[in-house]
Formats: structure tokens, C-alpha cells, sequence
């Protein structure tokens, strides 16, 4: 099954791998994208990965800081083994090889916690709701 593996991240995340099965998803700093990466340079949303047929594209979707595949900017890329994705100051590498003995972060990510999901957002000045506020 064809994979992503993050090489390098400020977030401390190398080595997370995320398996990309027959469905599109989603990546960026977001909780809500299922590849998450913890880096203030990657956008809330940041790129998106779909399948063409045996293929797999990966696009730009809101990214401030641009996509970048083998250290060219992309809009649009179809993958091939070995692809290094920069997205902000973190580098994921494309693979098509089946590595079953590792775990998929896309699964730990929907299984989680939101808490837990949320922690490792990367947020810039969080509003805490006046119910959860402590007292003065």
C-alpha cells in the first residue's frame, strides 16, 4: 500500500507514516485533516491527495507557503516512488511499497481524542471560551 513517511519536521513527527488506501485525504495543521502536521510554516489546509487511477495526485489546496515536490513548486503532482514533499519546514517522502509491519497514523489520527488531536495543533493566539476561563 502506498505511503507517506515524514523525514524531517519541527514537530517532532519523523518517522510518522501515513498509509494512503483508495480514498482522498486530506493534509495540514488542521485536527480535522487526516494527515496532521504539527508545523506553524504548513496552512490549516493544506494540500490534498486523490487517487487517479493506479496514481496517486497530490494538489494544493489553501497553502500559504506553497507545495513543493523534489524542491519544485507544484499546484498538482502525480506521485512516483521517492517523491520528497516539502510543505512548510516539514519533508514527507512518497512510497508505493507495502511495509505492513509499520503503524498508519491516519488511523491513530480518527481514532484519537479530539483533546489529543488538538495538542498537537500548532496555534498562534488560542481563545479559551469564558466558561473555561479560570477566575480572576
Amino acid at each position: 500500500m502506498a505511503s507517506l513517511t515524514i523525514t524531517e519536521s519541527p514537530g517532532g513527527q519523523v518517522g510518522t507514516r501515513f498509509i494512503i488506501k483508495h480514498r482522498p485525504l486530506a493534509g495540514g495543521r488542521h485536527p480535522s485533516q487526516e494527515i496532521q502536521l504539527v508545523d506553524a510554516e504548513v496552512s490549516r489546509r493544506h494540500f490534498l491527495i486523490r487517487i487517479d487511477g493506479d496514481d496517486h495526485v497530490i494538489s494544493e489546496s489553501q497553502a500559504a507557503n506553497g507545495l513543493f515536490v523534489n524542491g519544485t513548486k507544484v499546484k498538482e503532482h502525480k506521485l512516483q516512488e521517492g517523491d520528497e514533499i516539502r510543505v512548510g519546514n516539514t519533508i514527507l517522502v512518497y512510497s508505493k511499497q507495502d511495509d505492513g509491519g509499520r503503524t498508519d497514523a491516519v488511523q491513530e489520527q480518527r481514532r484519537g481524542e479530539r483533546r489529543i488531536r488538538e495538542a498537537g495543533t500548532v496555534l498562534k493566539d488560542p481563545v479559551i471560551p469564558p466558561s473555561n476561563r479560570p477566575p480572576s
